[in-house]
């Protein structure tokens, strides 16, 4: 019988083309990551925004509650 290098050769392609794939999954991974670490930075600079104009409406409640209270 003739010893034939064809399995290893087989064997050797697939673990490349393994590693190929798992390198496309990683760079796919790692985009998604970063677009999700973008919107929540964004989401954060909006929530601060957000608080800002809160505190802004209630500093203004709170001076017409106070006006209101004083005598006239």
């Amino acid at each position: 019988m003739k010893h034939t290098s064809w399995p290893w050769i087989t064997l050797i392609v697939m673990l490349v083309g393994h590693v190929g794939l798992t390198m496309v999954y990683v760079d796919r991974l790692e985009t998604s990551l970063d677009a999700a670490h973008d919107r929540i930075e964004l989401m954060d600079r909006d929530l601060h925004d957000l608080r800002e104009s809160v505190q802004m409406i209630v500093d203004v409640v709170e001076r017409r509650v106070a006006a209101a209270r004083v005598p006239q």
